[in-house]
């Protein structure tokens, strides 16, 4: 073999080796890059996922002054956390009892068919609630849990704000005989005037959180939550009431603090004789459950409460 051939076979180990070296350096940036990603979108420990919420409490015999209520808590962690929530406490009501669980076999929940949702890194937990005697003469705000885990650690966390409440439906001036709801965020409620009335407001101490991104119709006059404090709408006996409620300002915001949102306000109003009663409003719900689905929802989700020091 001549010079120029074995000049030639050097230059070609040469770049081989050169690219082969250049292809390494990449691999292990590219590996550093994707362990920098990594560590910069773990979440240390559980993040809890506020709700804002009212739920009725039934009453199933007019002897009973205390019922059952189920609930459900939402919170993320790195897809490596082991632990799970084993029970529950409220610091600002201390006299609930409370039963909470994650476990798929538990009992009280048959139909809890899953303990998390896995999103790449991130698991989406639901924690199922069952609050026992739930006293009905009162109206039970809560904003802190107290959870418990499975390795006896004990954590106080912020819940948002969930409103239980006693059902009455004493009222019998309005009757419903027609409800829907879209996925588009609008809903309809269609009731019969049984005796004249006058709609005085509609009210919840939920509905200053979606002021602004939430309106409400009645009968074809639309109404910011801001101005639902002095209705004084009258109706005489056999009109009729359609009231349409939009969310799509709730489900459209760039960033919704809460992953859950059920409102039910109060529709109050008096009848001739001037004795007030009331009735309640639902479809006024929103869930994150559809936003966050994939890795990078959730981390931009999480930048997003960070920024925000929530």
């Amino acid at each position: 073999m001549d010079d120029s051939n074995i000049k030639e076979l050097d230059m070609i180990k040469k770049r081989n080796h050169y690219i082969i070296l250049v292809g390494v350096i990449l691999i292990l940036i590219a590996s550093g890059l994707c362990l920098l990603r990594d560590w910069n979108r773990r979440v240390k420990e559980p993040v809890m996922l506020p709700i804002c919420m009212e739920v009725g409490v039934e009453r199933i015999s007019p002897d009973v002054k205390e019922e059952n209520i189920q609930i459900e808590l939402f919170y993320i962690t790195d897809n490596k956390y082991e632990n799970l929530v084993r029970g529950i406490s409220f610091p600002e009501r201390p006299d609930l009892n409370c039963y909470a669980n994650e476990n798929t076999d538990y009992s009280v929940f048959p139909y809890n068919t899953s303990s998390w949702k896995e999103y790449g890194r991130y698991r989406l937990h639901q924690i199922m609630v069952e609050l026992e005697q739930v006293p009905l003469e009162e109206e039970i705000i809560l904003t802190q849990a107290e959870l418990i885990w499975n390795n006896n650690k004990h954590t106080i966390v912020d819940i948002g704000k969930v409103i239980l409440y006693y059902n009455d439906y004493g009222q019998t001036s309005l009757e419903t005989n027609y409800s829907s709801s879209s996925t588009d965020g609008t809903s309809v409620v269609g009731m019969e005037v049984l005796n004249d009335i006058t709609i005085e407001s509609i009210e919840s101490p939920l509905l200053p959180y979606v002021d602004g991104k939430c309106t409400i119709t009645i009968n074809r006059t639309t109404y910011q939550v801001s101005e639902l404090n002095n209705l004084d709408l009258e109706f005489k006996k056999d009109d009729y009431i359609e009231i349409t409620i939009n969310t799509q300002g709730i489900m459209n915001q760039e960033y919704n603090p809460y992953y859950l949102t059920d409102i039910q306000p109060r529709l109050i109003f008096k009848d001739k004789d001037g004795k007030q009663f009331y009735t309640r409003l639902y479809n006024m719900r929103e869930s994150l459950e559809y936003k966050l689905t994939t890795e990078n929802q959730i981390h931009q989700y999480l930048e997003e409460r960070e920024s925000r020091n929530e």
